[in-house]
């Protein structure tokens, strides 16, 4: 009998390679050329192509039930590209959109994001703020137009 634990954790690691690679476009973007728009739209395809095939596949091994999420790094990620700290947190919740449509795709029925740490509250007044709002109109927005 196969080891169930062992399973799982294949596919969670192979969920995780994934999701690494889906999410790892965050190199700085070329510069436009004639034909950029056909060939964004290619690959686009392309993705969303290779995307549902590798759903395909993964769906034919155990998936997880409950899968947690740590979000991080959205502040360095907004300072390595010269942006103030709320506009990496933007972009945080919008890859967290992507990556639980994928769970969704996957037949992941439970999914934990820790978001905050209670250490978070040591920075700024203005910067927990913003951090608050932007949690409560992403999450209102995810849960009215989506089929999360």
């Amino acid at each position: 009998m196969p080891d169930l634990q062992s399973e799982y954790a294949w596919t969670a690691l192979l969920i995780a390679a994934i999701a690494y690679v889906l999410v790892a476009g965050t190199r700085k973007a070329a510069p436009k050329l004639p034909f950029h728009s056909p060939c964004k739209q290619a690959v686009d395809a392309t993705s969303k192509s290779l995307r549902q095939l590798l759903v395909r596949i993964i769906r034919q091994g155990r998936i997880p039930q409950h899968i947690a999420f740590i979000m991080d790094g959205n502040r360095r990620y907004a300072r390595k590209r010269q942006r103030i700290a709320s506009s990496g947190h933007v972009s945080g919740f919008y890859r967290l959109a992507k990556v639980l449509e994928w769970c969704n795709d996957l037949g992941i029925g439970n999914v934990s994001v820790f978001a905050f740490a209670i250490n978070n509250f040591n920075r700024t007044p203005e910067e927990v703020q913003t951090l608050m709002e932007l949690a409560e109109s992403k999450l209102r927005e995810l849960a009215e137009k989506s089929d999360l």
